[in-house]
């Protein structure tokens, strides 16, 4: 039944099991059968579930950001021109009393 094996032949098909052979015979699991196109579908699918959840997170995350800053800038941008007219309203105060100074001189 075995094969005697000369120095630097390698079994045959019908000789001693190659080592991925083993591994697959030990794992129960071989590429062509219904429990691993299973399991690797199943697998597949959880990986595409876990992309698009993520991608989605991400760009509902990203918008409300977005929001934020818009938020921000508009408001950043109101404080700057109420305080652009603070100003213009305190020369133009400064101007009147230089005026009524130059004026009772």
């Amino acid at each position: 039944m075995h094969e005697t094996l000369q120095h630097g032949s390698l079994p045959g098909p019908r000789g001693m099991a190659g080592v991925p052979d083993l591994i697959r015979r030990g794992a129960g699991l071989l590429p062509d059968s219904l429990m691993f196109r299973a399991v690797a579908g199943l697998l597949a699918i959880l990986a595409m579930i876990w992309a698009v959840m993520f991608y989605g997170i991400d760009g509902f995350v990203s918008q409300q950001f977005s929001r934020l800053h818009n938020e921000r800038v508009a408001i950043q941008n109101s404080q700057i021109q109420q305080l652009i007219q603070d100003e213009l309203t305190t020369n133009e105060a400064l101007g009147v009393c230089a005026a009524e100074a130059t004026r009772s001189e």
